[in-house]
């Protein structure tokens, strides 16, 4: 195992280091894009102050309420994170059925 060994362990420890990194990015984009609806729809919506917190409950609870850009806006960022599973080879449900 001489230097194209170690030369190959680096190359993937750089490979896997910038896929951790582009995951970072990848959560807080959808992160930021979730709080955006979210603080969109409890403005609309002023019903969804008794609702517990958390994105995925008022999705749920809001969506027949919820217009075009705003559905659209909830499955925006899940398609982002099937995008950078897909990318990470990851198997993704859409995939697997």
């Amino acid at each position: 195992m001489g230097r194209s060994g170690a030369f190959g362990r680096a190359h993937r420890r750089t490979e896997l280091y910038a896929l951790l990194r582009a995951g970072d990015v990848a959560f807080a984009v959808q992160r930021e894009l979730s709080k955006r609806l979210a603080d969109q729809l409890r403005e609309r919506l002023p019903e969804t102050a008794s609702l517990p917190p958390g994105f995925d409950r008022l999705f749920v609870a809001t969506y027949n309420d919820m217009n075009d850009e705003e559905r659209h806006g909830v499955g925006f960022p899940r398609q982002g994170a099937t995008i950078l599973a897909k990318v990470l080879g990851h198997p993704t449900p859409q995939a697997e059925g």
